[in-house]
């Protein structure tokens, strides 16, 4: 959906930036298929997990996740798809956060304001912490978040990365850096869209699967026959490559399995099929397709990925029919682009770098690039004498050391000139980087301006309606 017309004035604003473009949402498969896909499923298995996680066992339940951390736009439309779709089958919506991952979420990017336009901040939330590489969310503690930047560019909602930092302080006695930016997410997404109509989506970790037991039977599957398990993920990997998803280690004694090893503190650690007995289940955290196709199979009616994940879980969806003959529930995708009023003007092409370089390399060496007629006439004139003595058998060295004493001269008397050439140069390179930023999908959603959120989620709620 793009706007219609001429930019307009918008509030948060300053003055004579534009409007950025309506919400682009995209769903996949098309949304009159939705709630058909959902299915409440009378399985005594699932039933048992739901009840284990604390999740209602009686109505459907609309599941989708991310790895913790600050959410884009194209995050935040998962989880307003998960809202809306509940709302409509009776059902209820989770989202899991991805705490096995090792990602850092206390590093915010954001337009700095720049003299040539903007440039990318960074907002280190906790620049004392010292965590070890690999370390995953679930094992990292809460932060007190520093104060944020004031370089904010003005194309972005100052107060955004302001609430950011409050809604963390809130959550700061969460007992993980996941849970506590899981919670302090979940806020802000519905304070930024204006949320009436919905409940909060119900918030489950990775860690809760390990810890209340969700997790065994599949881990129990595994350890019985560790190669079949590998071979069947190997085979799905294999035959939907361009997921790019890497097949596990698979040969002799070394049979590398969907699993790592998790432990308060410290960097996880894959696991193999010779350490499973020694190891305690609950140091046993299921890989990115484990976690998915447990959910799918024993929690949740359907689930909702974003395009990443849509395009990996179909090698679940064929490991899990290979491996254990299990159906999983469904799965969709929902994705957004919103960005940012970073620029007014029209965004400079290569081209229109390549060229402006070009007139400035010429400038230094042509008066008449400078509007200096009698310089670039006496350059002409040396020139032809040149000529003239290469064809008489004369020496041109001579004149050219006249020619370099008048480029000289050129440079000296019209330096104001050739410095508004090369001047333009760099503001052409400065409009393109900023161009790049104006492109950008990925800050932030407290950045965005909030009728932009807000109609993102009606813009899902209208699409799933007609469902």
């Amino acid at each position: 959906m793009h706007a219609a017309g001429a930019p307009t004035a918008w509030p948060d604003y300053p003055p004579g930036l534009a409007r950025p473009l309506s919400p682009i949402s995209t769903l996949e498969p098309a949304p009159d298929a939705w709630r058909r896909l959902v299915q409440l499923s009378p399985h005594t298995e699932r039933a048992a997990a739901r009840s284990a996680l604390g999740l209602p066992a009686d109505r459907p339940i609309v599941a989708t996740g991310h790895q913790a951390g600050i959410w884009h736009a194209g995050i935040v439309a998962k989880s307003f798809a998960a809202d809306s779709l509940a709302s409509k089958v009776g059902g209820t919506a989770v989202w899991i956060i991805v705490d096995q991952d090792d990602n850092d979420p206390t590093m915010i990017r954001y337009p700095k304001a720049a003299p040539s336009g903007a440039s990318i901040g960074q907002w280190q939330l906790s620049p004392g912490a010292m965590v070890p590489e690999g370390t995953p969310t679930a094992s990292r503690p809460g932060i007190s978040p520093t104060d944020p930047p004031t370089d904010v560019h003005p194309g972005c909602r100052r107060a955004g990365l302001a609430a950011i930092a409050e809604s963390l302080r809130r959550h700061r006695q969460e007992p993980s850096l996941a849970s506590q930016f899981g919670h302090a997410m979940r806020d802000l997404a519905g304070a930024e869209s204006g949320a009436t109509g919905y409940p909060a989506p119900l918030l489950i970790k990775t860690s809760d699967l390990v810890r209340l037991g969700v997790m065994a039977e599949l881990i129990d599957r595994i350890g019985r026959d560790p190669e079949r398990c590998v071979a069947a993920y190997n085979h799905a990997c294999a035959a939907m490559r361009d997921a790019g998803m890497r097949p596990l280690t698979l040969r002799d004694r070394a049979i590398e399995l969907p699993l790592w090893r998790i432990r308060p503190g410290e960097p996880r650690s894959p696991v193999y099929a010779s350490q499973l007995d020694s190891l305690s289940q609950d140091e046993l955290f299921p890989r990115a397709l484990l976690m998915t196709g447990a959910l799918r199979w024993r929690v949740c009616d359907l689930f909702i990925h974003g395009t990443g994940g849509y395009s990996y879980d179909r090698v679940t969806q064929r490991w899990f029919e290979d491996w254990l003959g299990a159906s999983l529930a469904p799965a969709t995708m929902a994705t957004a682009t919103l960005t940012l009023p970073l620029s007014d003007g029209p965004v400079p092409t290569e081209a229109d770098l390549q060229r402006a370089r070009a007139r400035a390399h010429r400038a230094r060496h042509d008066p008449a690039m400078v509007g200096d007629a009698t310089a670039a006439e006496a350059k002409l004139e040396i020139l032809r004498q040149v000529d003239a003595a290469k064809s008489s058998g004369g020496n041109p060295a001579p004149l050219f050391a006249k020619m370099h004493a008048l480029l000289g001269e050129h440079r000296r008397r019209n330096a104001t000139e050739i410095a508004a050439i090369e001047r333009r140069c760099d503001e052409l390179a400065s409009a393109m980087s900023l161009g790049a930023l104006t492109q950008d999908r990925t800050w932030p959603v407290t950045l965005l301006p909030h009728e932009d959120v807000r109609d993102l989620r009606e813009e899902i709620d209208r699409a799933l309606s007609g469902a």
